[in-house]
């Protein structure tokens, strides 16, 4: 693969990562659930 379509589908990639995440924001407040991380063990959100 070259550079520039390493940077197309790096582009891909995190935008699809940028819909998931609203898709399951939407999702949660359609729901009015509770949406959690974890970090290390330590959970906050």
């Amino acid at each position: 693969m070259s550079t520039e379509e390493i940077k197309v589908l790096r582009a891909k990639i995190l935008e699809g990562l940028a819909l998931s995440y609203k898709r399951l924001l939407l999702a949660k407040q359609k729901e009015d659930g509770e949406l959690v991380f974890s970090k290390k063990g330590k959970l906050f959100g």
